[in-house]
């Protein structure tokens, strides 16, 4: 389902706002661009398993918690090309009960291009949100459509 005035599937969009952004974890290639996040520390504990585990590997038995920046700010993207592969509405729910509902929103999956604008199959990937309530949202206003590409199978 297309959405008029948003980006689609096949359009070339750029923004500023792609710079900024952060890894959904700490394996997690794709990026969720939201225009303002530059740091985002995250602690999580490891299990005693864990623990042993690193004992094990490294000689050092290592401490309960472990803090990581998952940040993925890089100001190159402010000016790359970026391929919209996937756009749809999706990810609405319900929060604290049947009548705390959250909307679907218009979601946007896009893999960076070469510098000379051909497609790049091991290109960067970012997602994000152009409505609804979610923490990754890029305004359709700071999003430009610079171009478009057809897909073709081989």
């Amino acid at each position: 389902m297309a959405k008029k005035n948003l980006p689609n599937v096949g359009d070339v969009i750029m923004s500023p706002r792609f710079a900024y952004g952060y890894r959904d974890g700490e394996h997690n290639k794709i990026i969720a661009v939201d225009g303002k996040t530059m740091k985002h520390p995250v602690t999580y504990y490891l299990s005693e398993d864990e623990r042993v585990n690193l004992a094990r590997k490294t000689g050092v038995f290592p401490p309960r918690k472990k803090t990581i920046d998952l940040s993925a700010c890089d100001p190159s993207r402010t000016t790359a090309k970026f391929i919209v592969e996937t756009a749809r509405m999706q990810g609405g729910g319900t929060g604290h009960g049947p009548n705390d509902i959250y909307p679907d929103g218009w979601h946007i999956q896009a893999r960076r291009l070469n510098k000379d604008g051909s497609y790049d199959p091991n290109g960067e990937v970012i997602h994000f949100y152009m409505s609804g309530c979610f923490t990754n949202i890029v305004e359709p206003k700071d999003i430009k459509v610079v171009g478009k590409m057809q897909m073709m199978f081989i």
